[in-house]
């Protein structure tokens, strides 16, 4: 059941990407991607950076903190508690969620840009 809702999900988007690419005019779309673009920005740097600094403080209490661990600071989450883990997704998944926004708007701002010919 869940494959189906994955897959109509995925027909969803791609017609409604198309849908959106076709019918759209490029100014929308550059501009309304700008704005994705900086708000993504705007709320995603911080959040990671807020998730970096609260990893590295709970992973300097258990004992020394590899210099690169800013890299793959994921491999790392084994090291921490339950109640750590809660604390730091927070962070992780705004920051993510932020990274996401703004790809979505450099895309629709690269759309935008191509359509404008």
């Amino acid at each position: 059941m869940m494959e189906l809702g994955l897959t109509i999900g995925l027909l969803a988007v791609l017609v409604g990407g198309a849908a959106v690419v076709s019918y759209v005019p490029w100014y929308y779309l550059f501009g309304g991607g700008s704005v994705l673009c900086v708000l993504g920005l705007l709320g995603g740097v911080p959040s990671g950076a807020v998730y970096h600094i609260v990893m590295y403080r709970l992973l300097r209490r258990t004992g020394p903190v590899p210099a690169a661990f800013w890299l793959r600071p994921t491999d790392f989450h084994v090291r921490l508690t339950d109640d750590e883990r809660r604390r730091v997704r927070r962070w992780f998944f705004a920051g993510g969620a932020g990274f996401a926004l703004a790809i979505l708007g450099a895309i629709l701002v690269a759309v935008g840009a191509w359509k404008s010919d």
